[in-house]
């Protein structure tokens, strides 16, 4: 787990440099600690995401999880269209069985 995390630091490091990015989070920024071990690695990759950037907060509910479920348990994914205006994403998804 050390390595892969010195390697993605390496990899943000590098881009951090070189351009923007766009990097997409489902885990908060509070609980990379119990995925990166080594505090200084997770310290030094944060300081560089969060550097002059725009976070995006979408909330907790994935997009992509009722599809998962669907797919396991057999069932089809059906999202709703709720009464949302152009340009904006369907209100809610709900999972439903054929």
């Amino acid at each position: 787990m050390e390595a892969a995390a010195e390697l993605l630091f390496q990899v943000i490091a590098d881009r951090f440099e070189q351009a923007a990015a766009i990097v997409t989070l489902s885990l908060p920024f509070s609980d990379w600690p119990t995925k990166i071990p080594d505090a200084l690695v997770c310290k030094a990759m944060l300081d560089r995401l969060t550097d002059r950037v725009h976070i995006i907060e979408t909330g907790t509910e994935s997009y992509r999880f009722p599809r998962t479920l669907a797919r396991k348990s057999g069932g089809a994914w059906i999202p709703t269209v709720g009464s949302s205006s152009e340009g904006k994403r369907p209100s809610k998804a709900k999972l439903t069985k054929p």
